[in-house]
């Protein structure tokens, strides 16, 4: 309830019922205001959440039909796999070597931080899982640099 009784405790017995009643509904007030404004920010947070999502959904999708596209342009004019994250790895090549990548795993690290820049980190993330597991990267012990002692992965 409401920490108004427990001010007042030594002039509780000198109110009338009305005057008590007045606190209590005070008391209750508090309560319900604070219900109120969680459910309140509850529902804020909800519309945040669910327009980010949707946001997300409608980016991976314009990217997917970029992909697409320059798939297709690519195959008319004979270049194959010409798509938007390749052209994102392809700019992310030197922020990958200076990152400390060896140069033969800079184009797929390019690929991963380009699709995490322009894309989402949990895209990125489903992708590397799929290279780890398909033996493309090098895993931890591969990747320790004897010199330094020192691994990329934390």
């Amino acid at each position: 309830m409401s920490e108004a009784p427990l001010l007042i405790q030594g002039y509780l017995k000198d109110l009338t019922k009305s005057e008590v009643h007045a606190i209590m509904a005070g008391g209750f007030a508090t309560v319900a205001g604070v219900l109120d404004a969680a459910v309140k920010g509850v529902t804020a947070g909800i519309q945040i959440v669910l327009g980010i999502i949707a946001n997300v959904i409608a980016f991976i999708a314009f990217v997917a039909f970029l992909n697409g596209i320059l798939t297709w342009i690519g195959d008319m004019v004979g270049v194959p796999d010409v798509t938007f994250v390749n052209i994102m790895g392809y700019i992310f090549i030197p922020l990958a070597w200076v990152m400390g990548v060896e140069w033969e795993q800079c184009g797929d690290v390019a690929k991963l931080v380009g699709l995490k820049t322009m894309v989402n980190e949990f895209v990125a993330y489903q992708e590397l899982g799929v290279l780890k597991r398909a033996g493309i990267l090098l895993t931890e012990d591969q990747y320790t640099n004897n010199e330094t002692n020192t691994t990329i992965f934390p």
